[in-house]
């Protein structure tokens, strides 16, 4: 009975040492996960952390971390937007109107939102919101969508107006526009006339702001159908002409992802609204404008995210069966896979399941991919080495204040903004989420 006693103890203190060893090879700060469940909002330090629980009342979506992870924007109800500290103090309403799209400036804890057509600006912690653009009264006019300058003294804008022109003519007038932070000052950038019979120049959606060219998507009608399908995308430089890059994809800027020296884009191509389908990563040289398709023809290719050291390429892939496979059997089929930026070296990072596999973003170590992962409609985010090590679950069944339509579209793309944010800057942090 003793010698028993003594092999149990004995495996016990194997089994305990084994886990304090798994626990001790992990890094010990890796950033923050902010993620949705059943409508509230949660924050844990990775990979160890404890959740902290942000709110109470199911009604909350879309979590932003500030840049220096101590704040959180979110949406709540149809389109408020709140922000809380990190710590779960200082809850507080920023605009009663809906909001309908909001952004931390690079680098600085300054939130920009548009709201009933006007830009407005709020620093963290701060009661009072500076008008930076305002919209014009009528409706459907103003500031549309923005994008931030990637040193944060620039706002690029998309503006609508309503002209007086006689009865019959297009009444809307669309531009692009710059803004200064500080000084409010505004310059139009581009301007588009009034389409033609055939609808020219049609919509336009922006995509980013990298160096001194802001992207756009363009379709050359004005019809939402047409738009699921692709468009070619643009960029505007500081000669303020419009250059087509010669590549289309859908609208999505998870579609998108420029090199750490912002010289290259990595894009998922392709036309038709299918994400199952047609779809090739494809890097495209900014100055020559010279593109290489680094995924086979017999896989779909999605969701480029470059690594910090811009060596590798993270992406989810599936074979691709064409349009007329079932929806349902081929996403869950999307693997997240990485390769080397020529397109050499491709694996698999887990094996298969009955599950898809979503949104890898590189933490800031450049050694773990943080993805999603759905499954018969769960959502849940995972944490993994990139050498395809050390899974481990951060949090699961995501599940914001929104419906199913508002979270996976008809044609296979997972709005994962919607459920989750990661920040990964564990150099700048100055606080501790307590456990």
């Amino acid at each position: 009975m003793r010698r028993k006693t003594l092999v149990c103890a004995f495996l016990m203190i194997v089994i305990a040492s084994g886990l304090v060893i798994a626990y001790l090879l992990w890094p010990s700060d890796l950033g923050l996960l902010a993620y949705v469940q059943s409508g509230d909002i949660y924050l844990k330090s990775m990979p160890q952390g404890q959740p902290r629980r942000l709110t109470w009342d199911g009604l909350n979506s879309t979590p932003r971390i500030s840049p220096s992870g101590k704040w959180l924007a979110f949406r709540k109800g149809d389109g408020d937007l709140w922000a809380i500290e990190s710590n779960g103090q200082s809850a507080h309403q920023i605009h009663p109107d809906m909001v309908t799209h909001y952004q931390w400036a690079p680098g600085r804890d300054l939130l920009a939102f548009v709201a009933m057509g006007e830009l407005i600006l709020i620093d963290a912690g701060q009661k009072d919101s500076r008008m930076l653009v305002q919209g014009p009264p009528q409706d459907n006019t103003g500031v549309k969508e923005f994008l931030w300058s990637q040193d944060g003294k620039w706002i690029g804008y998309e503006y609508t107006e309503s002209r007086d022109i006689p009865e019959g003519e297009w009444p809307w007038r669309s531009s692009i526009r710059k803004v200064n932070v500080e000084s409010g000052g505004f310059e139009e950038i581009v301007a588009y006339p009034p389409p033609d019979e055939e609808g020219v120049p049609g919509n336009t959606t922006l995509a980013a702001w990298v160096g001194s060219r802001i992207y756009l998507w363009q379709c050359e009608a004005m019809s939402a159908s047409i738009m699921a399908d692709g468009c070619p995308l643009f960029f505007i430089d500081v000669d303020k002409k419009q250059n087509d890059i010669g590549m289309v994809s859908l609208l999505h800027r998870d579609f998108l992802s420029f090199s750490p020296d912002s010289k290259i884009l990595a894009a998922a191509e392709g036309a038709d609204r299918l994400t199952w389908t047609n779809k090739r990563i494809a890097l495209i040289n900014l100055e020559s404008h010279q593109k290489v398709i680094i995924t086979g023809p017999k896989i779909t290719a999605t969701l480029p995210a470059w690594s910090p050291d811009g060596s590798h390429i993270a992406y989810a892939a599936a074979p691709d069966e064409g349009s007329a496979a079932n929806d349902g059997a081929e996403t869950a089929k999307r693997r997240i896979w990485i390769m080397r930026t020529d397109g050499s070296n491709w694996r698999q990072l887990i094996g298969d399941g009955e599950y898809r596999e979503e949104r890898p973003i590189w933490l800031g170590d450049g050694k773990h991919i943080i993805f999603a992962r759905e499954d018969k409609g769960q959502v849940s985010v995972w944490l993994i080495q990139e050498d395809g090590k050390s899974l481990k679950k951060m949090a699961d069944d995501l599940s914001p204040n929104l419906s199913v339509d508002e979270i996976i579209d008809d044609y296979g793309h997972l709005d994962c903004e919607k459920f989750f944010d990661v920040w990964s800057n564990p150099q700048k942090r100055f606080w501790e989420v307590s456990k």
